[in-house]
């Protein structure tokens, strides 16, 4: 079984994951079962071999199923680019643990015969009150040939997949969300800006993101925000 949540920031939200607190919602996870999380996950933050971050990774690699993260803003890209590429499920991905992956930019991945497409990143509103290379990166805007890799990639598959796995949401979906500012004076994040391009072209049957702290779904069923809700790709909410 395939299921979807949202940011969890390293330990401000390492308590929804656990398989404790997911039996406690019905998801009993099996060792073939895989927990997406879009985005935000935050680990590792500062060196994985100290601290929390070592705690958590230890405490990971005991669960009895995988877990996978696209990137989101808040990541140290410098931290995680130093972890192994390895081929996964179809796809391009660091491998931090043999049962936990980071789920590289404009991959597509097949589990349980659907395809899923992913694309990490956003621009962080906050960055202003962050330090560059401590709790702030550049890598989180997508570089040129990232997207360039995310167009050949949707071009090999006829730009038709079943799935989308992002952490910031097209503009689109944002206005639909309400989001007013967005609405009248423009997206500021380029990110967000693409992701509206690749949407006008792309056919999928859902695309789940999460970044805005939100859990709901538009009227049609073909989007979702992803916040603290856990949901299979059939949106099913748990």
């Amino acid at each position: 079984m395939i299921y979807l949540t949202g940011d969890i920031h390293g330990p401000l939200d390492f308590d929804r994951i656990r398989p404790e607190n997911l039996i406690l919602r019905g998801v009993d996870c099996q060792p073939e079962d895989i927990l997406l999380v879009c985005g935000d996950f935050g680990i590792p933050w500062t060196d994985p071999a100290q601290g929390p971050d070592r705690e958590m990774l230890e405490e990971i690699a005991c669960w009895p199923y995988t877990v996978a993260f696209v990137d989101g803003n808040h990541e140290n890209f410098a931290l995680l680019n130093q972890y192994p590429v390895v081929e996964w499920k179809g796809g391009q991905a660091h491998q931090l643990l043999p049962n936990l992956f980071h789920l590289m930019r404009g991959e597509l991945f097949t589990l349980e015969g659907r395809t899923f497409f992913t694309m990490g990143g956003a621009m962080s509103t906050d960055r202003w009150m962050r330090r560059e290379g401590i709790s702030w990166w550049p890598e989180e805007i997508p570089s040129e040939a990232e997207w360039q890799h995310a167009w050949d990639t949707l071009d090999q598959a006829g730009w038709k997949v079943d799935y989308v796995v992002t952490h910031t949401a097209p503009t689109c979906w944002k206005i639909q969300g309400g989001m007013r500012m967005v609405a009248h004076l423009g997206d500021k994040c380029p990110v967000a800006r693409k992701l509206e391009e690749l949407e006008s072209r792309l056919t999928y049957h859902r695309w789940f993101f999460g970044h805005l702290h939100d859990d709901r779904i538009t009227q049609e069923g073909k989007a979702m925000w992803l916040y603290e809700k856990v949901v299979t790709p059939s949106l099913h909410s748990l």
